[in-house]
């Protein structure tokens, strides 16, 4: 037979048929050859016997016996756990598995190559959770609806805030979660959801808070009666601060009362004291206007109330910037109760630069002259660096000898209550103490403060108040102000010698003002200031409760106060020394 080829030139070519069978029986015969070949690679035998024996280890004998390379990160191995194995004239496909077995690796077998890969955990499918809607209303003990309660998932942010009909509806993820009511006057209540998706919730309102005494301008109402903008802060939260100033201790607990400290130095009080920043407020202390509210120990203080609006109109214009009331403590009935309280603290300096050393100074100065508009010779020599770097001169250092790392502050107070049905008293002896930064410790601040508050009743409708404070409080300091010997010490030149050739029997003359920081800040060798402020007030208060009209009372109130100031300042010469090199 004969087999004719058509191409589209139009020619015939003449195959013979016999020539393509033996074409197509070679190939079928070639196919099956290829796929013995490969399937016989894979049944190559393995003889091995290894105990706890590295992963890599493995992998190099099959590949000596197999004759298959192993493709691999190296790092991936650290993974791989040893491997224990004995096998004879074993296939290697079963060797692969037996070696791969508890491995955190996969392999895929690519002509004579072994891809090692990092074995993928198949994803756990993740099962929606089928979201619950809670629905219900928020009432108080009257059963009125409550507007703008908070409902929380306890635990999560989740959350909403109940309607004008205190109506309100929440999202939960299984009907299992419990959730918060909150609302300012009511005790918080927490309900567990138990798969119900109605929730009708009642709030009771906080007796304590809505029944808790505040101080106004004409007495005391209870805080559920109190319409205007009024503040209070106690004792507890009061005393948590520790600080010669008691204006430092109210910051940022009273909305609206902004505190600016201006300086940290003992025994000054130069702080801004506002409320709502419309300038100083009046302070009333125990009734009477007064000053010195600085002075007095947080310790004897009671209450601290602000008033900023209308409520403050019943001190007339003066109160036009708001009002500042302090209420100290009062005696109670029962035994004598002696309390002491003390606190010692250590103050540290914060963001105070040092100054460079010699190196650095110089480095700066010469970069400075180079980049001169008028370009100079560098002041510094390369000489000058190595003085300093081999150690034939040394850098001054300015702000250890004049600055300590911390500072002492402690407080003391002791006090004795008690009283009868008839008399109760209060007093107290309370001692402060700050010492400065300043290394020499002639910078520091003591104030004692004593009080005695003592209420009788003289008949059943008649009550007796009778307070004493005393103050005394003194700060010592070298002549010299703390802000100018903090400039002097700044503005020192690291090349200069606190004493002139290293003898501290003479004083250096510093190159840049003549000032010396380490002189500036002892009193012995510059002078010394000391400032002594004494306070003696007291007041007596009669109240009449009028027996015919319930509520109603007189009060009558006479204060007297006396206050001294006194300072003194002492200057003393001494002298600076310069050595002619």
């Amino acid at each position: 037979m004969q087999l004719y080829l058509n191409f589209k030139w139009g020619q015939k070519l003449c195959v013979p048929l016999k020539f393509l069978l033996a074409m197509k029986i070679t190939f079928v015969i070639l196919l099956v050859t290829l796929m013995q070949v490969s399937a016989a690679s894979l049944a190559q035998k393995i003889t091995l016997s290894e105990k706890n024996a590295p992963f890599e280890k493995i992998l190099t004998e099959i590949r000596k016996q197999s004759g298959y390379n192993f493709l691999y990160n190296t790092p991936m191995l650290s993974e791989a756990k040893p491997v224990t194995i004995k096998v004879t004239d074993v296939e290697l496909s079963e060797v692969l598995k037996m070696a791969f077995k508890g491995q955190p690796l996969a392999y895929v077998v690519k002509n004579n190559t072994i891809v090692i890969k990092p074995k993928t955990e198949l994803p756990v499918p993740v099962v929606a959770k089928q979201a619950v809607t809670v629905k219900g209303t928020v009432v108080d003990d009257k059963n009125l609806p409550l507007p703008g309660v908070s409902v929380l998932v306890k635990g999560t942010t989740n959350g909403t805030t109940t309607d004008a009909n205190g109506n309100f509806s929440i999202d939960v993820e299984t009907g299992t979660e419990t959730l918060v009511f909150r609302f300012i006057g009511f005790t918080s209540k927490e309900v567990a959801v138990n798969n119900q998706t109605t929730l009708n919730v009642q709030l009771v309102a906080e007796a304590q808070a809505l029944s808790e005494v505040v101080v106004v301008g004409y007495g005391t109402q209870a805080k559920v009666n109190v319409t205007g903008a009024v503040s209070q802060i106690k004792n507890d939260e009061l005393v948590t601060t520790k600080n010669e100033n008691i204006q430092n201790a109210i910051t940022g607990k009273i909305a609206g009362v902004r505190v600016v400290q201006g300086t940290s130095e003992p025994g000054t009080f130069n702080n801004t004291f506002d409320i709502r920043g419309l300038g100083n407020p009046l302070v009333v202390i125990d009734g009477v206007p007064r000053d010195n509210i600085t002075r007095i120990d947080p310790n004897d203080v009671e209450t601290i109330s602000v008033l900023k609006d209308a409520s403050a109109a019943v001190y007339g214009v003066r109160a036009a910037n708001g009002v500042v009331l302090i209420t100290t403590k009062k005696g109670k009935k029962g035994v004598t109760e002696f309390n002491y309280t003390g606190n010692v603290t250590w103050q540290v300096p914060s963001g105070l630069p040092q100054g460079q050393d010699a190196i650095a100074y110089m480095t700066l100065r010469n970069e400075a002259a180079k980049h001169n508009i008028d370009p100079r010779d560098v002041p510094f020599s390369d000489a000058s660096f190595e003085d300093y770097r081999n150690g034939t001169k040394t850098s001054t250092d300015w702000y250890t000898p004049v600055i300590k790392s911390s500072a002492l502050q402690q407080q003391h107070n002791l006090s004795a209550q008690g009283g009868n049905d008839a008399t109760n008293y209060f007093v107290s002896l309370g001692y402060t103490s700050q010492d400065g930064f300043l290394r020499t410790g002639d910078l520091n601040y003591k104030r004692y403060n004593l009080r005695s508050n003592i209420t009788s009743k003289v008949t059943k409708n008649l009550t007796l108040d009778f307070n004493i404070n005393g103050i005394l409080d003194q700060k010592n300091q070298p002549y010299n102000d703390a802000w100018w010997i903090i400039r002097s010490f700044w503005r020192q030149n690291p090349l200069d010698n606190i004493y002139a050739n290293n003898n501290q029997d003479y004083l250096f003359n510093p190159s840049v003002d003549g000032t010396n920081p380490v002189a500036l800040s002892s009193a012995d060798v510059s002078g010394y200031k000391k400032f002594t402020n004494r306070w003696f007030q007291s007041s007596i208060g009669l109240t009449y409760n009028a027996p015919f009209i319930p509520g109603l009372k007189a009060k009558g109130l006479f204060s007297y106060d006396y206050n001294s100031a006194e300072g003194s300042a002492y200057r003393k010469a001494y002298s600076q020394y310069t050595y002619n090199h």
